[in-house]
């Protein structure tokens, strides 16, 4: 009867530290996916925030696309815009579904006017349909000023035409020397 007892107690223990073996290392597991996660998002190529010379700038002409790991340095928006261009973002659009998983992508411009992105290239915003969309930016193109929108507040917002053949608007013209030659 003793060897029963002992024998059941050794089989208990025994599991009892399995268990704790197997929960330990599903826990590492799980912090592992997290410090995994951690690292790409911090490995994701950020915008840069040093900006051409003019010179380097004059370069660009329409069309030009600048993917986003090779992109060093951003154009001199106001030179772009005294010879009639503007920076275009290239972007993909996700959408997410309702566990947050990435669906349909659309790659697309846009002219950044309004959005804001964090120094990754990353945003999310809730579409009309209450669905999530995580929109990264891929690179830049170079693209024409099509047309020129004079706002209420004195502002003037430059315009392109992307490549589905509709019109989308940029950020406000900011070269001096522009806006003295519009106003």
């Amino acid at each position: 009867m003793k060897k029963m007892k002992r024998l059941f107690s050794l089989i208990l223990a025994s599991t009892m530290g399995m268990g704790l073996v197997g929960c330990s290392s599903s826990a590492n597991e799980e912090e592992t996916t997290k410090k995994t996660e951690t690292v790409e998002k911090e490995e994701t190529i950020a915008l840069p925030t040093e900006t051409m010379s003019p010179e380097e700038t004059l370069q660009l002409t329409a069309g030009t696309e600048i993917k986003l790991e090779d992109l060093e340095k951003m154009p001199d928006e106001a030179t772009l815009e005294e010879n009639n261009l503007m920076t275009t973002y290239n972007i993909v659009n996700s959408f997410l579904d309702e566990n947050g998983e990435k669906g349909k992508e659309i790659e697309m411009q846009e002219g950044l006017g309004v959005c804001e992105y964090d120094e990754h290239g990353y945003r999310e915003q809730v579409g009309s349909d209450g669905k999530t969309q995580e929109i990264q930016i891929t690179g830049i193109t170079i693209e024409e000023i099509t047309n020129l929108v004079h706002n209420n507040d004195g502002t003037i917002t430059k315009c392109f035409v992307d490549d589905y053949d509709q019109e989308v608007r940029g950020g406000n013209i900011i070269s001096e020397k522009l806006l003295a030659e519009l106003n």
